[in-house]
């Protein structure tokens, strides 16, 4: 067995967690690409290269954790350590490895706990939870069509994932917790053609077009003519009456300008 190296610290936070040992069959199992998180970031070989020469001059510095998701009759799934387990099968004189076991309830669970981990590396952003609850599915499927709407809107344009969270979300909390709800789907698609062309043609910055987002959901109950919108929006930029320096305060000012004067 291959016991990973800890001090005083690290033992006393294992004993409060189920650490199980692990045989190589198994974890020749759990790498196989169909057993992945398919949300999980792609394997990357130099990085198992590096991890497998820390492995053979140090040892084994933290365990894996192995989630069982109950929600998917008990199915195994590795939650963090994915380039462990492949860095720790390069060793063929290693016969199983201890790993922490821990129960999932179903796949809210699973991508709370893998995005928690993550940001101990590289913070998740607003694609990466995107990605998850389209990719893996939600438990009872009530939010997954919007998942799915907002995957394909990121698909066919070529527009941030946080500006597309920010047109359509109406939580971005709930966003991330795999409860997306939208705030008002016809608004926010009639939105979304102008920020496109804002995007497109006019190359305008991130903070302009959610400024754009900002100032037509803040006159929600008004009602915005879009057509007026776009002739006067569109002729402005096109000579130059709108810089692409402003700040974003400063295009929803323009914005409310050019719309209401008469």
């Amino acid at each position: 067995m291959y016991v990973c190296i800890v001090n005083k610290a690290q033992t006393k936070k294992l004993e409060n967690m189920n650490v199980v040992t692990i045989s190589r069959k198994e974890l020749k199992e759990l790498v196989r690409e169909e057993n992945l998180l398919p949300f999980n970031r792609n394997i990357s070989t130099k990085h198992i290269d590096k991890m497998a020469k820390s492995i053979s001059e140090c040892g084994i510095l933290r365990l894996p954790v192995i989630g069982v998701i109950k929600s998917q009759k008990n199915k195994k799934a590795i939650i963090d350590g994915q380039h462990l387990v492949k860095s720790v099968l390069r060793d063929p004189n290693i016969k199983e490895l201890q790993c922490i076991l821990k129960d999932y309830e179903g796949k809210r669970d699973v991508i709370a706990d893998v995005s928690k981990l993550n940001n101990t590396q590289k913070v998740w952003n607003d694609y990466d939870f995107l990605n998850a609850w389209y990719r893996f599915g939600i438990d009872d499927f009530s939010h997954h069509q919007n998942y799915a709407y907002l995957m394909e809107k990121y698909s066919r344009y070529d527009i941030s994932c946080g500006v597309l969270v920010g047109l359509y979300a109406k939580s971005k909390n709930d966003f991330k917790l795999g409860k997306l709800e939208f705030k008002d789907l016809e608004l926010s698609n009639k939105t979304l053609s102008v920020v496109d062309i804002l995007k497109s043609e006019f190359k305008m910055p991130a903070h302009a077009l959610e400024g754009l987002i900002k100032w037509v959901f803040g006159r929600q109950h008004k009602g915005t003519d879009f057509s007026k919108l776009e002739s006067r929006l569109f002729h402005s930029l096109r000579t130059g009456q709108i810089s692409h320096k402003i700040s974003r305060d400063e295009f929803m000012d323009e914005l409310t300008k050019i719309y209401t004067r008469l």
